[in-house]
């Protein structure tokens, strides 16, 4: 009976969470017809995105409603097409079709995920935790089951997406031999993690190539195995499976995994966790050599361990009698010491102090003061319970009543372990002690990012532990149940909802769409593009040169091409951002204004004829250009300064920024290396107040 009671009552709270509380609810239609026309309407300027076979989506459309027939389905693809508010990105509306052998589109399946996913989720979660918490069974640890599960649901939302910026550098840059692997291991450069970064990717791209999805299941892979590592250890020090379920599980499900389980640029953050817990739990329970080992390994990974150390001759002072035994203590330190002197001996060479800062030589950007140690400590309390602070989180959810929620159940936990360290309690001891040395790094970054939580959010996890443990010997088990399974849906839809909001608009989500975007632009490009190609990216200003994909990685690294050149043509406040997203889009209608492939653009030794072309302009503002080389099309209006409108040999356009009342030149130009092409022709265009239109090769007369 009492299952049943507590059963109904948290697929109740699940269901609320997951509909009520939920961002998405639908605020829009679109509809595929089998004559392959598109439809959509909202109530707010919206987009259309596709997702072609299930790969990262695409911009269409921006409009509130409308209607489009793409050319470009082909038979046996399957294309989802999403609706989403253009304000904020929030979904709205989505369906999936695909092109049949007769040529039509026809709607497949509804996305049921999107619309009944998270509470289907809430519900099955709700109902997997009562069962572990309330039967007998023993011999099959059902909260395992359920960790697993329920970061699988969650965190499976980024698969699909593509590599970002940092992850295809680092695989460019992996060993290509045994002996370049073992080298790694002795020089730093940008960074030292020999171990995630050079000897993983030296292993695994010959495996897995460019192909994404294998490395999105590792990264999640690592990340299940460290949930599962931290909940046995809890499980150990708590000695109550219950409570050391929900501290795992306020871990596994947290939000800032969206980054740890995407692909392989976050390596470094899971194999520091899991090494640096291993290391911790065989130095305390008297393995000294293995101890030793994962440290090591710990400190190949990520910087971050350098706290290890620390952390255990802290945990020595506060939990045994260092006094008594103080030799044996520091013979036992001895060769994790020896680790961390040797790794801080070949680290240090590469840092400087000035001004209060320590900067490394690779990466000054990344400069320690510890000036920043309060706010960075601040930011990572607030991530811990999902709060938006700074930009990196600026894509989370944000609504005023949750936030409040979510900082009184911060003041509660505050509280609890306040009166829990007045009371001497261990576990809450062990887990502030590791949060605030853990943090202490990355907390003195000027950089911020979600990511760097990772390692120290374990110790406030065990404080949440702690928590239900201590619930749980003063309360009914089934109240005990029901409180902890709300508090696990609750962090779970949050979760959900932050996660699928940053694979689309965080950093991460952002960088990995524009170098999907380059890709699917050089697949339209395919028998074009050799080790002799170049490809020309139009761009503001060199600050908007994100990540090295506009330097070339992305376009290389997809086509296998070392030999391809990337040039970078600045035309400073004429482009528009995002650069290739508007490529790629522009490619769907045959009108690439910002991307273009130039094999032949610029012949060597041969003599060339003078390029050809026209460009004309209606009475109804359509413009047509045609050249037989790639060509510039520029607008400059009343005799103001010219501004690049497109990059293509040919094309038409009915540009809807022509006011009555101005004179507008449209010029066409040979596209050449150093961007000042050969006038190819000319054209004008004037719309009288009264309606009259003036569109020749002459400039029109004063006063029409």
């Amino acid at each position: 009976m009492r299952f049943a009671v507590a059963l109904l009552a948290v697929a109740a709270l699940a269901s609320w969470s997951a509909g009520a509380g939920n961002p998405n609810d639908p605020g829009g239609k679109i509809t595929v017809d089998s004559s392959g026309i598109i439809r959509w309407e909202a109530e707010a300027p919206a987009s259309i995105y596709v997702s072609p076979d299930g790969g990262p989506e695409v911009l269409m459309v921006e409009a509130a409603r409308g209607e489009q027939k793409p050319d470009w389905p082909h038979a046996g693809h399957v294309y989802r097409f999403v609706l989403r508010n253009t304000g904020d990105g929030r979904w709205l509306h989505s369906v999936t079709a695909e092109k049949d052998a007769y040529g039509r589109l026809v709607v497949t399946r509804e996305t049921l995920w999107q619309r009944y996913g998270l509470p289907l989720a809430a519900i099955l979660l709700a109902a997997g935790f009562l069962v572990a918490g309330l039967s007998n069974w023993r011999r099959l640890d059902l909260y395992q089951v359920v960790l697993v599960a329920a970061a699988v649901a969650v965190f499976s939302l980024s698969f699909g997406n593509y590599f970002f910026g940092d992850s295809i550098a680092q695989l460019l840059v992996r060993p290509r031999s045994v002996w370049g692997a073992f080298r790694s291991f002795f020089s730093v450069s940008e960074w030292y993690r020999p171990f995630s970064h050079s000897l993983l990717a030296y292993l695994l791209f010959p495996l897995f190539g460019n192909h994404h999805l294998p490395y999105q299941a590792c990264a999640l892979l690592l990340h299940i195995v460290v949930a599962l590592v931290v909940y046995r250890a809890f499980v150990r020090i708590l000695e109550d499976r219950q409570a050391a379920f929900v501290g795992a599980f306020f871990f596994a499900l947290h939000p800032i995994n969206f980054y740890t389980t995407y692909d392989n640029g976050f390596f470094a953050e899971t194999t520091v966790a899991l090494f640096y817990v291993l290391s911790a739990w065989c130095f305390f329970t008297r393995r000294f050599a293995p101890a030793a080992v994962l440290g090591a390994l710990a400190l190949f990974s990520k910087e971050a361990a350098v706290t290890l150390p620390l952390l255990l001759l802290a945990a020595v002072f506060v939990f045994f009698e260092f006094r008594r035994d103080w030799r044996g203590w520091v013979r036992r330190w001895t060769p994790i010491g020896a680790v961390w002197l040797a790794y801080l001996a070949l680290y240090a060479r590469t840092f400087s102090w000035a001004g209060g800062r320590v900067t490394a030589e690779g990466r000054p950007d990344y400069a320690l003061s510890a000036f920043e140690l309060p706010r960075g400590v601040l930011r990572f309390l607030l991530w811990s319970l999902q709060i938006p602070f700074g930009e990196s989180t600026g894509s989370w959810y944000s609504r005023p009543a949750l936030l409040w929620l979510s900082a009184a159940i911060g003041l509660l936990v505050a509280l609890f372990a306040l009166i829990a360290l007045a009371k001497g309690n261990l576990g809450v001891r062990a887990g502030l002690l590791w949060f605030f040395i853990a943090v202490l790094p990355m907390a003195a970054l000027a950089k911020e990012f979600p990511h760097h939580l990772y390692l120290p959010l374990i110790g406030l996890a065990l404080v949440i532990g702690e928590l239900f443990a201590y619930l749980g010997r003063r309360l009914p088990r089934p109240a005990v149940v029901i409180l902890a399974g709300a508090v696990c849906l609750g962090h779970a839809s949050l979760s959900y909802i932050n996660v699928e909001n940053d694979s689309r608009l965080s950093w991460v989500g952002g960088s990995a769409l524009t170098a999907h975007n380059a890709v699917l632009f050089l697949n339209g490009q395919a028998g074009k593009t050799n080790n002799r190609s170049t490809i020309y990216v139009v761009n503001e200003t060199p600050d908007d040169l994100r990540f090295s994909y506009l330097k070339g990685d992305t376009f290389r690294f997809s086509t296998g091409l070392n030999g391809l050149r990337v040039r970078i043509v600045q035309r400073p406040g004429q482009v528009p951002w995002p650069l290739i997203q508007n490529a790629v889009v522009a490619t769907y209608n045959d009108k690439c204004r910002c991307l273009f492939d130039s094999t032949d653009l610029f012949a060597r030794g041969a003599p060339r004829q003078p390029p050809q072309g026209a460009i004309t302009i209606t009475s109804d503002g359509l413009l047509s250009w045609q050249s037989d080389s790639a060509a510039m099309v520029f607008v400059n209006a009343d005799g103001g300064p010219e501004t690049l409108m497109a990059l293509y040999a040919s094309g038409a356009t009915k540009p809807d920024f022509l006011l009555p009342g101005h004179t507008y030149r449209f010029t066409l130009k040979e596209a050449t290396e150093d961007g000042t092409g050969a006038l190819l022709d000319l054209a004008y265009y004037r719309k009288s107040p009264s309606g009259k239109v003036w569109a020749g090769k002459q400039p029109p007369p004063e006063g029409r």
